[in-house]
């Protein structure tokens, strides 16, 4: 008798998330709808290899509590500590070739953002990366949907985000810290109390 494999759609946000923000949080909502995931997994990075001057503001376990309290009553969504475990610094083809090991039959989502994909050509091994994922572009605001990835990456599996996005940053957000200014709006509200309590970023 022959066996159906039901394949998955695995859906890979990366990024410092230094504090996550409601930015972030509607982006991975439009990813997932728009892409149908069935789970997505947001990845904090230990060192981002486009900010390896930046300095850690708070540590690593507050870090992931602020990610824990924001996402924990969305749907499909959980965190992955993988490149916070390897140490050093995160490598994209590392953390894909460890979703690809752990769901060998499943599509896998890779998402960046179009400031991002625009120097995709400079990622560590780019090339090996665009063979094993799809690669989708959350967009801003004041971008055509017209938006062309990189010229040596037209060929690739891509997908443009219909996404809103909120124009607000993590340096941002910080520097409003650091000026005493209320950012309870910008942040979800778990992740405000926390930074409140802990005295964060200050």
């Amino acid at each position: 008798m022959a066996v159906f494999v039901c394949m998955r759609k695995v859906g890979i946000y990366g990024g410092t998330f230094n504090p996550i923000h409601n930015g972030h949080l509607q982006i991975v909502n439009d990813f997932i709808n728009d892409c149908n995931l069935d789970i997505c997994f947001v990845v904090p990075n230990f060192i981002s290899p486009f900010k390896t001057e930046e300095i850690k503001s708070i540590s690593d376990e507050d870090r992931i509590q602020l990610i824990e309290l924001a996402i924990q009553n969305i749907s499909k969504l959980e965190i992955e500590l993988f490149e916070l475990n390897k140490k050093g610094i995160s490598k994209t083809l590392d953390t894909i070739n460890y979703f690809r090991q752990k769901f060998p039959d499943d599509e896998l989502f890779l998402l960046v953002g179009s400031d991002t994909a625009l120097e995709f050509h400079k990622w560590y091994k780019w090339k090996e990366i665009v063979n094993l994922v799809t690669i989708v572009i959350a967009l801003r605001k004041n971008e055509s949907k017209d938006f062309e990835f990189t010229k040596a990456c037209k060929n690739c599996k891509v997908i443009l985000l219909q996404n809103e996005l909120i124009e607000i940053s993590s340096s941002e957000i910080r520097e409003l810290i650091l000026l005493g200014e209320n950012i309870s709006s910008l942040v979800p509200a778990k992740t405000y109390i926390y930074i409140i309590n802990n005295n964060l970023y200050k």
